[in-house]
């Protein structure tokens, strides 16, 4: 199992990843960990497009995107990402994401794909937070989370319905550098 930057050639793989992942979400009494249900009419080419213009975005352009995966010998178990903002005067900020299917949970790839993440924005001179949600009752997570300096910012409640539930969002910011 590696971890790797996605690749433009990943899109297809990736999205046939992020669905099967989705599908654990709060399925066979699982935690409910993603807002959107309606994943199953998302539509592979137009999905592919739209994630690869944001992959090749520097940096410096508001929308930008990098990727990378949990890679067990060409199939994907697992994903992170750190999105620009989608307007300039925030690009000295972005956001964390992190999923990785069931199988390969618990066995320390969470942390892994963060260390990598970091290591990453900490030679991006533009990027001085990185900001995070995630749901309140994912203790695993924030926890996570906290050992990596996070802190808790706010929360917002009842912010999504998912499945006839209330979910409670965390936010959570790390200042990576100083002015």
């Amino acid at each position: 199992m590696i971890i790797r930057p996605a690749q433009m050639s990943d899109a297809p793989a990736y999205l046939t990843h992020m669905k099967k992942h989705m599908r654990e979400s709060g399925g066979e009494g699982r935690p409910i960990f993603h807002p959107i249900e309606d994943f199953e009419s998302w539509k592979l080419p137009e999905l592919v497009e739209k994630v690869s213009e944001a992959w090749a975005k520097p940096v410096t352009e508001a929308g930008w995107e990098r990727k990378w995966l949990l890679d067990d010998s060409g199939l994907i178990l697992g994903d992170a990402h750190l999105r620009g903002p989608k307007i300039a005067t925030a690009l000295h900020r972005c956001e964390l994401g992190l999923g990785i299917q069931e199988s390969a949970r618990g066995l320390g790839h969470g942390s892994d794909l963060i260390d990598t993440m970091l290591s990453w924005a900490q030679t991006q001179d533009s990027i001085f937070w990185i900001d995070l949600h995630v749901f309140a009752h994912n203790k695993r997570a924030i926890e996570l989370y906290e050992s990596f300096g996070f802190q808790t910012y706010g929360m917002t409640m009842d912010l999504y319905r998912v499945h006839g539930h209330s979910i409670d969002d965390v936010h959570m910011s790390l200042q990576i550098r100083e002015e």
